[in-house]
């Protein structure tokens, strides 16, 4: 199975020069706690997690709209290909212990992210594993966006 399958296609973004408070406002309006952040010519350069906003903000003493998302961001992120296997993305997010990664295509333009939400939602019309689906069931169940929210966004 590639990562095309379960990704999900409609992302909200935010660009590297939007301000912290922008991308505040992204995350609470689309209730989400990571966008991946471009550049002018829509490639992917880095994400940003509302902690790394937070805490960015507090460390240097500045209001979340006097500082640039590229002051905070992680760049040069891990990132993936549709066509990938979800194993070895898996195997990634194990490895670099991270729960988000974004997709992108062969010109590094972003056309989706895969969470951990979407393979614990997939993970349940999969065959077993040798997991307890019971944990699966549970993940999938806390990963899914709340009522009424909504993860299109016109940055995408």
């Amino acid at each position: 199975m590639n990562v095309e399958s379960v990704m999900t296609r409609a992302v909200c973004s935010c660009y590297s020069d939007d301000t912290l408070n922008r991308a505040a406002e992204l995350m609470w309006d689309k209730d989400c706690g990571f966008l991946p952040v471009l550049d002018e010519q829509r490639r992917l350069v880095g994400v940003v997690t509302d902690r790394d906003l937070c805490m960015g903000a507090y460390i240097q003493g500045v209001p979340l709209w006097a500082a640039p998302v590229s002051s905070v961001m992680s760049g040069g992120p891990w990132a993936c290909s549709p066509e990938d296997d979800i194993t070895e993305v898996e195997r990634l997010m194990r490895e670099k212990q991270i729960r988000r990664v974004p997709v992108i295509n062969g010109k590094e333009e972003l056309v989706g992210v895969v969470s951990l939400g979407d393979f614990a939602r997939s993970s349940i019309s999969r065959p077993a594993r040798g997991r307890d689906d019971g944990v699966a069931v549970t993940l999938a169940s806390i990963c899914q966006p709340r009522q009424g929210s909504t993860l299109a966004a016109g940055s995408l």
